[in-house]
């Protein structure tokens, strides 16, 4: 229902949305609270190897491939794919796994 919705920076909806605001209403409505800001999410999950990821387990990208360099979170949907609130100028989306862009951290809530 968020796909796409504009991103919106510190966006916690319903009309826009940042990458852990789109996370964090995600899982609101499933029951689950979570704190606000990816790298807080990131501390809040169960650390997996990527080769155990399932729909629902969070997805990170970090600018120093350390947990506290976390700036990007999304949620794995299976299939390779995720979703995410990319950046500014750009919608909630659909994204692939990719070598070109991978994640450095996964997390099962």
């Amino acid at each position: 229902a968020q796909l796409g919705k504009p991103y919106v920076w510190g966006g916690n909806g319903p009309y826009g949305y940042d990458c852990s605001g789109l996370v964090q209403q995600a899982f609101f409505r499933a029951g689950i609270t979570l704190p606000r800001v990816a790298a807080e999410q990131y501390r809040a999950t169960t650390p997996i190897p990527p080769n155990r990821l399932r729909r629902g387990d969070l997805i990170f990208w970090s600018s120093s491939s350390r947990s506290s360099g976390i700036h990007h979170v999304a949620i794995y949907l299976g299939g390779g794919r995720y979703i995410e609130a990319p950046h500014r100028g750009a919608d909630v989306r659909i994204s692939v796994l990719s070598t070109g862009y991978y994640p450095d951290f996964f997390g099962r809530v």
